[in-house]
């Protein structure tokens, strides 16, 4: 009598343990980040506001088609286009326009701890790799 009384105290004990155990879901957006942050932007208000920026809409290194399923390969894809030093990369997306871009600049930081950004490159691709426009900023 007892060892049935002491196998149900048993399994409720070891049964929850279980789905500890178990792997997390991971959802589309984990896919396309790499399970890495990744904020969001808008590809349309950006080229608007560029209308009299330093930008290049010509002779990208990245011309043929190479899909980008994740932000990993979003980053590798736009280092090929980078002409200056940097210290620093930012990722965004728009998932409505099919764009990333990625932000290549220098960050230092004051004596008092507060962020200097300046030497900055963006590069926009679309989902299919083709760079779509470069822009030169300096803050």
């Amino acid at each position: 009598m007892k060892k049935l009384f002491i196998l149900p105290c048993v399994l409720s004990l070891i049964l929850p343990l279980t789905s500890c155990t178990q792997a997390p879901n991971k959802s589309k957006a984990d896919e396309v980040t790499g399970g890495m942050s990744l904020a969001s932007f808008y590809y349309e208000e950006d080229v608007a506001r560029y209308q009299n920026a330093d930008i290049v809409l010509d002779g990208f290194v990245n011309t043929d088609p190479h899909p980008i399923s994740d932000q990993i390969e979003a980053e590798e894809r736009a280092k090929y286009e980078v002409t200056i030093e940097y210290t620093t990369i930012s990722d965004y997306r728009d998932a409505d326009a099919g764009m990333w871009r990625i932000d290549f600049f220098t960050l230092e930081r004051t004596d008092d701890g507060l962020p200097i950004i300046s030497n900055i490159q963006k590069v926009y691709l679309g989902d299919n790799g083709i760079t779509q426009l470069i822009v030169y900023e300096d803050e």
